[in-house]
């Protein structure tokens, strides 16, 4: 949503391009105190959605931390991203992320659960 003319006009914008996944890596470690492994694996996530021309909503840095805080308070890693990602009404979008996602999870524990999720419920929340 756009913000009243008043306000952003009292703020300076700054634009920034996104961290390298080895630097993201380290922020997320620190931050949540994930294993370097599951940092590892979100920083990587990200930069394939951010370098894909065809998705258009890229994956943040907050929502990564989102993820690796929920991760670290015991949910699985790819429940943690797809809730971290928000519940947008494009389901289409969501898909096209979360299949990327999979393309990361280098951790075979991490995988196996996410194969199992697969068989029992859609990741993708209308």
């Amino acid at each position: 949503s756009s913000i009243d003319t008043a306000l952003r006009d009292r703020f300076r914008e700054l634009h920034m391009g996104y961290l390298p996944p080895p630097k993201e890596s380290e922020v997320i470690q620190k931050k949540t105190g994930v294993p370097e492994a599951i940092a590892d694996i979100l920083a990587d996530f990200s930069a394939r959605v951010r370098n894909a021309p065809a998705i258009a909503r890229k994956v943040s840095t907050r929502q990564l931390l989102t993820a690796a805080e929920n991760y670290a308070v015991g949910d699985e890693l790819w429940r943690a991203v797809s809730t971290s990602i928000g519940h947008y009404n494009d389901a289409s979008w969501r898909q096209q992320v979360m299949e990327v996602f999979s393309f990361s999870l280098s951790d075979q524990a991490e995988r196996d659960r996410w194969e199992k999720s697969r068989k029992r419920t859609s990741y993708v929340q209308l």
